[in-house]
């Protein structure tokens, strides 16, 4: 009867948008004489999983093409490979679009990112597949919701010491790709450095390796995916910016369907396939290398088949030695990478101690000042002349010094290299951890208690502080993340076993076994690698012999160091 109505001339008084959802639901279900089956209507809204209109769908069919332009040369992200196929992760993500929305999207390849821009303005392509916003992209362009976000970093030379500001910087050169958003940020954001613009990461980089630039500003994916493959060992990333790069669909602003299309294309995207797509990036970055040798090892195994009647003895041989040769290599590529996550990790936890210095010595630098500020006043009250008083004010201020100069030691010693194992005592190098955080945790009103007998073991002293302090951090982060009242971090020890729990509310259940897995983190967007619990337990399982494991309790989470 609904759909029988539209022939009528009573059309007008019904409003377009009621009619529009009557005719999209029974278009939908495919139904006739008003009998509605559900178990049909469920089928075929499992056939439309971004959730189409009628409206939107008849576009699409009588839609000719839709293209779009990709940054040519912005790996992981995306690029042209030899061959000209469109690979990375938007590759993926575009992929996952064109099932959604039931139509091959056209790839239109480009040589620069500044070629793909000007393609999108002359109408040469619909979309761009990653794109932040900027106040000129907006001219020409709409966006979608971001769909995916990276924090910026900086990589220098491994020379450079870590970088806590970017805005300390002054009268340096920083690399950045041209017409890049990130430009803007940095022009706009950080007045004292001099921008290059370049053509593509690895000239940047290149640039940074050469010594023609102080450090190139990127993505943390592109740049930790460029030092991996092209720059092991030569250049690091030494600090984080506070913005991340937001990244979205940008469409041409005279096509509005497709943008609400496109819109509900990536709402309908899952956590389970964002995970899916970055983690085989991640996979595929350390492994394109051995892949590419293993299909010629499959070569040469078929060529000694082929001969081996004749050279069997001589070929054998050979093919065994060379199998040595490439796992030998092998292993010492995995171990450089693996240097490079401790070194990354490292970085990171320096970042945390130079915040708990800062609030070591604020107080000490306090009563240094108060006191100097009063000898003016304590010369003209006639003080200085009485020895006892002069004795007191060199004790106190003596103390104070003494005091700044331990934190320093603790400092120092907490980020020496290991070179060998040695016997320690647990609990004293773990109250050490603590006294360098008790400034920082009390200013916060965290309140950490140590308990239990100390025990020795040997193993590598400076690894196990790094654990502790990342451990403490992490809880310290989700006390506040949650604002619990009362906060409390408690580290027991019982035999060999540490335990450090904490009452901030636990891990949820379906992710609990997933935290120490390599990238893989709960905070938001920029503010966390998901490298620190994984570093940990190659530290412990791997490096010191132990086990490190973590469960929920009634209060919280406890993570479980075992040393027996």
């Amino acid at each position: 009867k609904e759909l029988a109505y539209f022939k009528t001339d009573k059309i007008g008084k019904i409003d377009k948008n009621k009619i529009q959802r009557i005719f999209d639901i029974y278009a939908l279900m495919g139904l006739t004489e008003g009998k509605i089956d559900f178990d049909m209507f469920i089928h075929k809204l499992s056939k439309n999983p971004a959730n189409l209109t009628y409206s939107e769908k008849e576009y699409l069919k009588n839609r000719e093409n839709i293209k779009v332009c990709i940054d040519p040369n912005w790996m992981p992200f995306e690029k042209f490979d030899k061959d000209g196929k469109y690979i990375g992760i938007s590759a993926d993500y575009f992929k996952i679009f064109e099932e959604k929305i039931g139509k091959k999207i056209e790839v239109v390849q480009t040589d620069t990112w500044s070629e793909s821009l000007d393609f999108v303005k002359n109408g040469n392509c619909d979309l761009l597949s990653l794109v932040a916003i900027n106040n000129k992209k907006e001219k020409f362009l709409n966006f979608t919701s971001a769909y995916f976000k990276v924090p910026l970093v900086i990589a220098t030379k491994n020379s450079i010491p870590f970088i806590d500001n970017i805005n300390f910087l002054k009268d340096v050169k920083i690399g950045i790709p041209k017409d890049y958003t990130a430009v803007d940020i940095v022009k706009e954001r950080y007045k004292n450095i001099e921008i290059v613009e370049v053509a593509t990461v690895e000239e940047g980089l290149k640039k940074v390796e050469d010594g023609e630039l102080f450090g190139f500003i990127g993505t943390l994916t592109t740049i930790g995916y460029s030092l991996q493959n092209m720059f092991l060992g030569n250049l690091k990333i030494s600090g984080k910016l506070e913005e991340t790069l937001d990244l979205r669909v940008g469409i041409r602003q005279n096509d509005s369907t497709l943008l609400d299309i496109m819109e509900k294309v990536i709402q309908s995207l899952t956590e389970d396939q964002y995970k899916k797509i970055v983690n085989s990036w991640v996979s595929i970055k350390y492994e394109q290398g051995m892949n590419y040798k293993l299909f010629w090892e499959i070569l040469f195994g078929i060529g000694i088949i082929l001969i081996l009647f004749l050279y069997r003895g001589y070929l054998l041989k050979k093919a065994n030695l060379n199998l040595k040769k490439e796992i030998e290599k092998a292993l010492m590529e995995n171990t450089k990478q693996l240097q490079v996550l401790q070194q990354q990790s490292k970085m990171a936890s320096m970042g945390e101690m130079i915040g708990a210095i800062a609030h070591q010595w604020r107080q000490p630098l306090n009563v240094l000042g108060t006191g100097i500020q009063n000898l003016e006043y304590d010369f003209e009250d006639g003080f200085l002349n009485d020895m006892k008083y002069i004795e007191e004010f060199i004790d106190i201020n003596m103390k104070t010094i003494i005091f700044m100069s331990q934190t320093i030691d603790d400092f120092r010693n907490f980020y020496r290299v290991d070179k060998e194992k040695i016997d320690f005592l647990v609990k004293k190098t773990t109250q050490s951890v603590v006294d360098m955080q008790s400034a920082q945790l009390k200013s916060h009103s965290i309140n950490l208690e140590l308990s239990g007998d100390d025990f020795l073991y040997n193993g590598f002293e400076s690894e196990y502080q790094q654990v502790i302090l990342n451990l403490i951090s992490n809880a310290k982060d989700i006390l506040l993340e949650k604002r619990i009242s009362n906060p409390i971090i408690k580290i027991k020890f019982v035999n060999s076993t540490i335990f450090i729990e904490d009452n901030g509310g636990g891990i949820p259940n379906d992710i609990l076994e997933n935290i120490f897995e390599p990238y893989f983190t709960t905070k938001e967007a920029g503010k966390g690698t998901g490298m620190g619990l994984y570093m940990s337990k190659l530290i412990i399982e791997d490096n010191m012999g132990g086990k490190i494991s973590v469960k929920n309790i009634e209060a919280g989470a406890v993570f479980i160091i075992d040393f027996s």
